[in-house]
């Protein structure tokens, strides 16, 4: 299990992360901002359910990997370390633009809901991510992996 500390940590970690403007948040605001609460809502669910899907596929690839390697552990921890560097050394350097949004019919809900999976699932960067994050807070002291990452 994660230390008290540890999971603090995480915890802000993941608030960080929801609160930086992204691929996933500006479709949230793009459905809140056309289609009202209601779309935003359903936005945000689709995405949440594609990011619980991150979750389970960089545990399921975490563990298989330490498995077969254990000696990656620290590589993955340090490689990790390094992309969560440059994501916001990115960030730093970027310049954001806002452009017109072009007029479309509305799209049903389950569309909508679809759609926020959809751009969770098939975000590259999300992937990595995740694989960069969970290590940092796996301790092999503490008992199996796979029950810390539970």
């Amino acid at each position: 299990m994660l230390q008290t500390a540890d999971l603090w940590l995480f915890f802000a970690m993941v608030l960080g992360v929801i609160l930086l403007p992204g691929l996933d948040m500006a479709y949230v605001m793009a459905n809140s901002l056309v289609g009202g609460w209601r779309r935003g809502l359903v936005a945000t669910a689709g995405v949440v359910a594609g990011g619980a899907c991150h979750v389970v596929l960089a545990m399921l690839g975490v563990m298989t990997l330490l498995r077969v390697v254990p000696a990656a552990f620290n590589a993955m921890l340090v490689a990790g370390a390094a992309y969560i560097v440059w994501i916001g050394w990115s960030l730093l350097r970027s310049r954001a633009t806002v452009g017109e949004l072009p007029t479309v019919e509305a799209p049903s809900l389950l569309t909508i809901f679809c759609r926020g999976m959809f751009t969770c699932l098939l975000n590259p960067k999300a992937y990595l991510f995740m694989l960069a994050v969970f290590p940092q807070f796996l301790r092999p002291e503490l008992g199996t992996l796979g029950s810390q990452a539970l």
